[in-house]
């Protein structure tokens, strides 16, 4: 019974590869599709490694660089406005509001708005995360992040890129 279990197994594994690797094939008649670039950074709150993350995404020079803040309520947003004029952040900030900060509810919302939108875009989602030094403090932090980018993975057109900022 083992056996003819394991043939089978094995079986199925080669034709999975099989219909990969054909799937992955370049047909030179076939070019890859030209996508414009856009990206939206998640801002959580506003610290240095937003910053940081603000620089490395002007200096890829995107088609469209917006940044998204998910605040509870209209009092959180205005704070979020005051700081970005503040510190005079010349990127379009969108804010939006969700009592709970449902962070991929929210920003899935988004891109699929936006993938409506544009659609001939690529849209990549910058995440600003900071490394703490010990492994267990990484346990304490981005860990929504995380799960975020583990939906991602699954939308077509949608590139995730973290930002670490080390503390």
């Amino acid at each position: 019974v083992i056996i003819p279990l394991l043939v089978l197994l094995f079986t199925s594994i080669n034709k999975h590869y099989t219909r990969l690797a054909e799937r992955l094939r370049i047909d030179p008649q076939d070019p890859p599709k030209e996508l414009i670039n856009t990206m939206v950074v998640l801002i959580g709150g506003f610290h240095k490694g937003v910053l940081q993350t603000l620089d490395f995404t002007r200096h890829l020079k995107p088609e469209r660089l917006v940044a998204l803040h998910i605040a509870p309520d209209e009092e959180a947003a205005d704070r979020m406005r005051a700081q970005w004029a503040e510190f005079g952040i010349d990127l379009p900030l969108h804010i939006e509001l969700d009592p709970f900060r449902n962070l991929n509810q929210v920003v899935i919302s988004y891109i699929e708005r936006l993938g409506a939108e544009y659609t001939d875009d690529r849209i990549a989602i910058v995440i600003p995360e900071f490394v703490v030094h010990k492994w267990w403090e990484h346990l304490l932090h981005n860990q929504t992040a995380l799960f975020l980018k583990g939906k991602l993975l699954f939308k077509e057109d949608v590139v995730v890129i973290s930002v670490p900022y080390h503390v």
